[in-house]
């Protein structure tokens, strides 16, 4: 049984954890799929957008809010991934 130093621990890069869809925007040399998934994450934002101006019961806008929130965030990542592998 070979036991791995501490200066080969060092040198050696940690296991990374890979999603598919990360894999798909490095691949995505012209943008199409980001712009797909933008779109359609602008399309579900803009439509709970709506909901949350005609006004809804406390416990449905806490709802709507953290959704819309969590989209906000699936954009900004969406962006930043794609953005990562071309600069």
């Amino acid at each position: 049984m070979r036991v791995t130093t501490e200066t080969e621990m060092e040198t050696q890069p940690e296991p990374r954890i890979r999603m598919q869809i990360e894999t798909q925007l490095e691949q995505d040399r012209s943008g199409s799929l980001k712009s797909s998934i933008g779109a359609a994450i602008a399309e579900q934002a803009a439509a709970i957008e709506s909901e949350l101006k005609q006004g809804a019961r406390p416990e449905e806008y806490r709802r709507l809010t953290a959704l819309k929130k969590g989209l906000d965030a699936a954009s900004l990542i969406l962006e930043r991934t794609w953005s990562y592998y071309h600069p």
